[in-house]
């Protein structure tokens, strides 16, 4: 996760922009007089995320149209037109290209470090992901603070989530900084037998240390299985653990201890990077690795 700063944007300014542009008078007028009801909704959404504890606003879901009408089910439920009109101010109004509020959807989508998703920390975001869905949180639809810039595989993963208690979620990047503050994320590599396609294997894990709030180190756990990451990075790590082995080959870095000092160098700089980012794990458990600086880079080359 890549921890971010809050937006900039105000909620309410957002919302009146995406409500002015609806197209049936109807919807507009509906949605202007909800517009305090959005704000203070977004209001408890912060301090709610702000206090760990996005569980508690059960009491949001549906609302203000309430849940939608099972009856006649299938084709699909019928879902009440104010909550449909506020789905749509994301949807039409602010995600879709050239509409009223794209330029602040453009801006929370880039507000990621070098344009990263917040929530993987290594893929492209071509899009925002709503940490409490807009499906089951209407009023939070286009709330900024609740759009975290991200990429389809991880929105996709993470879908209609909706938290039933306060470890059950994935890492918020605008509320859970202090989970940066801390080493979670490991990997291990271990040698696998003559006759593999490859003669290694690598593999993540979320690993909080016993210091880490126990809130907090269940949704890094939580996190990582949610997105798939330990398979999105193992992925990303096997060409690199390749590359770096017939680098150091062709450097000529033969003594052990030389050779951890080259991987403890750049486990150094990729933790400044990105703390709990693949290649800072990455880079460590090569360093720590006894088979690997013994001569495993050597199998690993080729």
């Amino acid at each position: 996760m890549h921890p971010l700063p809050r937006p900039r944007l105000d909620a309410a300014t957002v919302f009146g922009v995406c409500s002015n542009a609806a197209k049936l008078k109807k919807d507009k007028k509906a949605l202007e007089g909800h517009s305090q009801t959005v704000v203070d909704a977004v209001a408890a959404y912060e301090a709610a995320a702000a206090s760990r504890a996005l569980h508690t606003l059960q009491h949001l879901v549906h609302e203000p149209g309430g849940a939608p009408d099972l009856t006649g089910m299938p084709p699909k439920p019928k879902t009440a037109a104010i909550n449909v009109a506020l789905i749509n101010g994301y949807t039409n109004r602010m995600a879709k290209k050239g509409s009223a509020g794209h330029t602040f959807y453009l801006e929370l989508q880039k507000s990621g470090p070098d344009g990263q998703c917040a929530l993987c920390g290594c893929r492209y975001a071509d899009t925002l992901d709503h940490q409490l869905p807009k499906t089951l949180y209407p009023l939070l639809a286009v709330a900024p603070s609740n759009l975290a810039p991200a990429c389809s595989g991880c929105n996709k993963s993470k879908l209609d989530l909706n938290p039933v208690d306060a470890s059950q979620q994935t890492l918020n990047p605008y509320f859970d900084h202090e989970a940066d503050q801390h080493t979670w994320l490991t990997a291990r590599i271990t040698p696998l037998p003559q006759g593999n396609d490859t003669p290694f294997d690598i593999t993540f894990h979320a690993e909080p240390p016993p210091d880490m709030p126990p809130v907090l180190a269940a949704r890094a756990k939580f996190h990582i299985d949610q997105l798939h990451l330990a398979e999105v990075y193992a992925s990303n790590a096997a060409s690199r653990v390749r590359t770096e082995s017939r680098l150091i080959r062709d450097l000529a870095l033969v003594d052990p201890d030389d050779i951890r000092e080259h991987l403890a160098y750049n486990a150094k700089n990729w933790t400044t990077e990105q703390r709990n980012g693949w290649e800072a794990a990455l880079y460590t458990a090569l360093a720590n690795d006894d088979w690997y600086v013994n001569g495993g880079y050597l199998v690993v080359a080729g």
